[in-house]
């Protein structure tokens, strides 16, 4: 299968009882599939499906890929609480310390609760604690 054919008959799964394997065929399809999830994401209108597809993507962000990180510091100031705080997660996992100080512009503009878990998030990528 194609890396869209992939994306076109596992994203629909990750609804309900299937996310659990969906998540799993998405991840195993590599690389490849990650700018198309990206797009899904960007293009989801449902509150549920952005937060599936934020878990699945997630599990991409070891691999630090540019089109990954430029999404997570974008979703650090995302209106769901589960969004940013899973941005803020892949980028500490990610462990890209060229993303702290777009991480600390964006805790001069967030409320107090988001600023001090952004603060915490680039202090463990400054500390390599991933």
């Amino acid at each position: 299968m194609s890396p869209e054919q992939i994306v076109d008959e596992y994203v629909p799964k990750l609804g309900g009882r299937e996310f659990a394997d969906a998540k799993c065929v998405l991840v195993q399809a590599g690389d490849a599939v990650v700018p198309l999830l990206i797009a899904r994401f960007r293009q989801a209108k449902r509150a549920e499906l952005r937060r599936e597809l934020i878990e699945v993507l997630y599990e991409f962000a070891l691999h630090a890929r540019p089109e990954l990180l430029s999404l997570l510091l974008e979703l650090v100031t995302d209106a769901d609480p589960h969004v940013w705080r899973r941005a803020l997660d892949g980028l500490v996992s990610a462990n890209e310390k060229s993303v702290i100080p777009a991480l600390e512009a964006h805790a001069v503009s967030a409320d107090d609760e988001r600023a001090s878990w952004i603060r915490e998030a680039a202090g463990q990528i400054a500390d390599g604690v991933a």
